[in-house]
């Protein structure tokens, strides 16, 4: 007997639950109530992403600039450097002495004349277009004048802005173009003063600031080399990297040496292989990471101070050598504020939104940039909307979620605290609500 009823009521189980399934089955009109327990659930998050990619690299000199010795003028008599120097523009490099005295002053007077002939032509050409008005309006042909009429005419777009740009550029050209000449001139000027001088001796001196890289002792030319102490970094990319980097992405240098952390630009990429094209082995490019300085004092601080890190960023790249290994981690994509989600909320791009009517809503999203194992939605969601992650199997379409009180999450104490908590309203509002 007891069997018998002990079967029955668990055939009345089966039945039921049975029944209950193939109601929910047949239910095409959703008439019958379908909630989803989520346990878990998070909130899509604003985050800054950004994708990069790493490549090992050197620092080294921006340009070297050869020094020559013209063996015609004379005879090479000693080096007045040593190499590893540091030089500056109107330093003696080297002295030779002058096979003969007339011919090399008579070069070097006519050298004189032509500098100042350019000088006066640049001083000209600089106070002509100083004083040149750009028309505020546009017009309908491009202005231009012509400080000389064989050889220099410049011609305005119409955009004033774009022609005040112009001219701004024309200028700061000019002024670096006065002051090398400028330069050149002394330099002439002084080799002819220490002629006349001695009567046979002329001292070569540095037209520029930089590093002695290399003396030749065989006086080959070139006699000596001198490398900018503007460093940048140099390194070479993969064939898979190479169509993903252009110039101007941001770089971030990691310098092993001195631990130093520096910022920086892709310069200039290479479209050609580095080397023999071969089809064995896979092909390299080179390419160039530009160094950004710190800001000139007083340029961002008021006054001229200098935060902490403007002094420890110019003192790295004052202790940067020509040489040192260093880690490019080039930027090649970033989002500021994006809409953001942890790729394991995600089910082949959709994800379970909880809607504010309490419903789960399955939702198709594109994605962006990937960060470690964060995700960016471009589209379908938005910042603060919530996702439904599991379990799995109580996600449904349309249905209603429910999900567990979290006790140890709730501000007990606050709502307790009859200090922060205004009881006598809440009981007021209680009564006239009934």
């Amino acid at each position: 007997m007891k069997k018998r009823k002990k079967r029955l009521i668990q055939l009345i189980v089966l039945l039921f639950i049975a029944t209950n399934y193939l109601l929910v089955f047949l239910d095409k009109e959703n008439k019958v109530d379908r909630i989803a327990y989520v346990h878990d659930w998070y909130d899509i998050f604003q985050a800054n992403l950004e994708e990069t990619v790493s490549t090992p690299g050197v620092l080294a000199a921006t340009e070297e600039k050869p020094v020559y010795f013209d063996k015609e003028a004379g005879t090479f008599n000693e080096f007045l450097v040593e190499e590893g120097a540091q030089v500056n523009a109107g330093d003696p490099l080297f002295s030779y002495r002058v096979h003969n005295y007339y011919e090399t002053e008579a070069n070097l007077l006519e050298e004189a004349a032509k500098l100042e002939g350019q000088l006066t032509a640049i001083e000209t050409a600089i106070a002509t277009i100083s004083a040149y008005q750009i028309p505020e309006a546009d017009t309908e042909s491009a202005p231009s004048f012509e400080v000389n009429q064989d050889e220099i005419l410049v011609e305005f777009p119409q955009d004033p802005i774009e022609a005040n740009l112009m001219k701004e550029q024309y200028l700061a050209e000019k002024q670096n173009e006065l002051t090398q000449k400028t330069a050149e001139l002394a330099l002439i000027e002084g080799q002819l003063t220490e002629l006349q001088q001695t009567g046979d001796t002329i001292t070569v001196e540095s037209p520029f600031e930089g590093r002695v890289k290399e003396l030749s002792d065989s006086l080959q030319d070139p006699l000596i080399t001198v490398e900018s102490t503007v460093l940048h970094a140099e390194g070479e990319l993969s064939e898979s990297m190479r169509p993903r980097i252009e110039e101007g992405f941001p770089v971030r240098i990691e310098v092993s040496e001195t631990a130093a952390l520096l910022e920086g630009a892709v310069a200039g990429v290479s479209d050609a292989p580095k080397g023999e094209v071969s089809v064995k082995g896979e092909s390299v490019y080179p390419f160039q990471v530009t160094l950004e300085a710190p800001p000139d004092e007083g340029e961002d601080a008021v006054e001229g101070e200098e935060t902490a890190e403007e002094e420890n960023a110019g003192e790295e790249i004052l202790d940067l050598l020509p040489g040192y290994h260093a880690n490019l981690i080039i930027t090649t994509d970033s989002a500021e504020g994006a809409a953001t989600l942890f790729e394991k909320n995600m089910h082949q791009n959709k994800i379970w939104k909880m809607t504010v009517e309490g419903t789960l809503q399955e939702q198709t999203i594109k994605t962006g940039i990937k960060m470690n194992e964060m995700r960016e939605i471009t589209e379908g969601a938005a910042v603060g909307e919530w996702v439904a992650d599991s379990p799995k199997g109580q996600l449904r379409e349309g249905a209603t979620f429910i999900t567990p009180l979290k006790a140890w999450q709730q501000p007990w104490k606050q709502l307790m605290n009859p200090k922060t908590t205004n009881w006598w309203d809440h009981v007021a509002a209680g009564i006239l609500s009934r």
